[in-house]
């Protein structure tokens, strides 16, 4: 699959839309083993693994996120914090457990349906300009690879 790096990407949770101000800063895609699995080693140096499963994640820097939408200078309105379908009622329902599509690129067919990993309590930190920013991981929920990261 060709790069999505550097695509405004958008997320879509019910009948509602978020559309970045800008693409993910520093996006990376992971493959972790899932909770429970393990390995050891014996004094005799054999080991042993036991991997339950793998956690496909991405994780990003999302930036400039205005305090209401707002139209940006590359000819599409980006998804404010306040609102009923801003960022702060998205994560709500993100961390209550609500699964949501994740579009790398906006303007793409190609998506992911997802839980929110972070942030979970953390506080958004503010922009020079009084934009907020903060760190988004997610988690595909078929075990589906982020690709094109």
């Amino acid at each position: 699959m060709a790069s999505v790096r550097g695509y405004f990407f958008k997320i879509v949770w019910g009948a509602k839309t978020i559309l970045s101000a800008e693409p993910l800063d520093f996006p990376v895609a992971s493959t972790t083993p899932r909770a429970g699995s393990d390995r050891t080693q014996a004094p005799a140096g054999t080991r042993d693994f036991w991997i339950t499963g793998h956690d496909q994640t991405l994780t990003g820097g999302v930036r400039r996120v205005p305090g209401e939408d707002l139209a940006t200078q590359y000819g599409h309105t980006a998804t404010g914090w306040d609102g009923a379908s801003g960022w702060a009622a998205f994560l709500e329902y993100a961390r209550d457990g609500g699964a949501f599509t994740f579009f790398p690129n906006k303007d793409a067919g190609t998506n992911y349906t997802c839980y929110l990993l972070e942030p979970f309590s953390e506080t958004p930190s503010p922009e020079k300009n009084g934009d907020r920013r903060f760190d988004l991981s997610l988690e595909t929920t078929d075990g589906a690879p982020f690709l094109g990261y």
